[in-house]
């Protein structure tokens, strides 16, 4: 359960909350299974919190710090997460449909069976992060660098498959459901082939 003096404090504002936890050192902020849907987060200083099972649905965190944050199981659809950074994050199981991910940082994230489908990644920083079984129907990763991304057993097939179009996918671990076309500043891709 979310820690109430956190919660608390969170309510009151981003420019609160902000200055609260740099008086205080809050190390690790406890989020988990807290009602945050559609707050106004745009900004906030939430590194290496923990939102596990959190409801952050339609919540605005532009432009937040959310490097190493736990939002493992969170249900973060519709949440605008535009110039957010995510770098080492765990989305492990998240719900990111419909999420806008735009120019994101989310270098080395866990992203394992996180649902994805018509979340907007484009221009986002995906390097090294971990898409296995991720959900990335119709998602948009147009721009994206997948740079050695694992990306296995992750479902984007049929009509309804990723734009990947000019994604930097060098070295990226891939499905074998994926073509390869108009990928861009990339001589060496290299594609996995696994079976389903």
């Amino acid at each position: 359960m979310a820690n109430s003096e956190h919660l608390d404090m969170l309510r009151e504002g981003v420019s609160v909350w902000n200055t609260w936890r740099s008086l205080l050192l809050i190390e690790q902020p406890d989020f988990r299974a807290a009602d945050l849907q559609e707050m106004n987060l745009q900004g906030a200083n939430l590194h290496h919190a923990m939102f596990q099972q959190a409801d952050l649905a339609k919540a605005d965190l532009r432009g937040a710090n959310l490097a190493d944050t736990d939002f493992s199981g969170a249900n973060l659809s519709d949440t605008n997460l535009t110039w957010a950074n995510l770098t080492w994050a765990n989305l492990n199981e998240a719900n990111l449909m419909h999420a806008r991910l735009v120019e994101a940082n989310l270098q080395g994230a866990l992203l394992y069976a996180a649902d994805l489908e018509a979340a907007d990644l484009s221009g986002a920083n995906l390097e090294d992060a971990n898409l296995w079984k991720a959900d990335l129907r119709a998602t948009n990763l147009s721009e994206t660098d997948l740079q050695r991304a694992i990306l296995w057993f992750a479902f984007m097939q049929g009509a309804t498959g990723a734009n990947i179009q000019n994604a930097l996918l060098c070295g990226t671990y891939l499905p074998d459901d994926i073509h390869l076309d108009n990928n861009r500043d990339c001589v060496e891709v290299r594609q996995i082939i696994l079976g389903r």
